[in-house]
């Protein structure tokens, strides 16, 4: 399998709050890393220009009138030359998920970030409805959702997987991205109530079974040694659901890297009914790479 190139153009939705500050600083990391492009995106919601359109109606005898467009883009450029960062900006009027993905498509990014609350249940909610949205549609982008505070580049990247094409997908770019992290490949088999340890009766347990699946699909990935060397399969028996975000408040991981395409329900699975179940359960940043049809 090739491995996926790294992104020459990252897009990082913002609303413009100390919020997003943690996925800003991932994105500048990560751009910084690649050499990429980055291009900041913000929209404008149909509350808050309709109070720029009031206010314009009114000026005080100072101001000169000028859209509100412009100066909204005019003071992220402001705020970010201000913290030493180099990067476009652009601005529409919209709902938030359909401004970043028109942009994404528009500037044929690779990658699209977001940030997530972590304490404010109101934000939670609209930031990941916004998430849930950017997950849903069918823009074959990798999407990083930014948890965790940045302090460098991942140290240690977990890679969940059920050996299909999308989670080879998942492990091909994960390799490829994160070129100095470890790597956990992580599995969770089914169990039954009449062998909860999943030893099984037959020739082999299912633990086996994953293992040899693993070893298959590895061989057939032709990875190579600088993935393979620092590669760590975890196979475990139970629902993916509940044993990875107990896997992970265990671990140093602080990247999960998820497989997702139309044809797989594994990430249904391992989610739920909503990306929000897993986004809100760990506390590390996730990134969903789609492909592997």
């Amino acid at each position: 399998m090739n491995l996926a190139p790294t992104p020459q153009t990252v897009v990082l939705a913002t609303d413009m709050s100390g919020r997003c500050d943690r996925a800003l600083a991932r994105a500048v990391q990560l751009s910084g890393t690649w050499r990429a492009r980055l291009l900041v995106v913000h929209a404008l919601e149909d509350d808050e220009a309709g109070q720029a359109a009031e206010a314009a109606r009114r000026p005080p005898s100072w101001r000169q009138p000028e859209s509100h467009e412009a100066a909204v883009a005019q003071r992220l450029r402001d705020d970010l030359a201000g913290e030493g960062i180099t990067a476009d900006v652009q601005t529409a009027r919209g709902a938030p998920a359909a401004v970043v993905l028109e942009a994404a498509r528009r500037e044929q990014a690779q990658l699209v970030i977001t940030g997530l609350a972590q304490d404010q249940p109101g934000v939670r909610r609209r930031v990941g409805t916004m998430a849930d949205t950017l997950l849903r549609d069918p823009l074959d982008v990798p999407l990083l959702v930014v948890r965790a505070r940045s302090s460098g580049p991942y140290r240690h990247v977990l890679v969940a997987t059920d050996f299909s094409p999308a989670s080879r997908a998942a492990l091909a770019t994960a390799a490829h991205w994160f070129k100095s992290a470890g790597l956990t490949l992580f599995h969770a088999f089914e169990v039954s109530a009449s062998d909860p340890t999943g030893l099984g009766f037959g020739d082999e347990s299912r633990a086996q079974t994953a293992s040899r699946a693993c070893e298959q699909m590895l061989a057939e990935m032709a990875l190579g040694p600088e993935v393979t060397d620092r590669l760590h399969p975890v196979f475990e028996g139970g629902e993916a659901a509940a044993l990875l975000p107990d896997h992970l408040r265990n671990s140093d991981v602080d990247l999960v890297v998820l497989g997702s395409n139309d044809r797989t329900s594994f990430m249904k699975k391992l989610l739920g009914s909503t990306t929000e179940t897993l986004l809100h359960a760990i506390d590390c940043d996730v990134l969903v790479v789609r492909g592997g049809k």
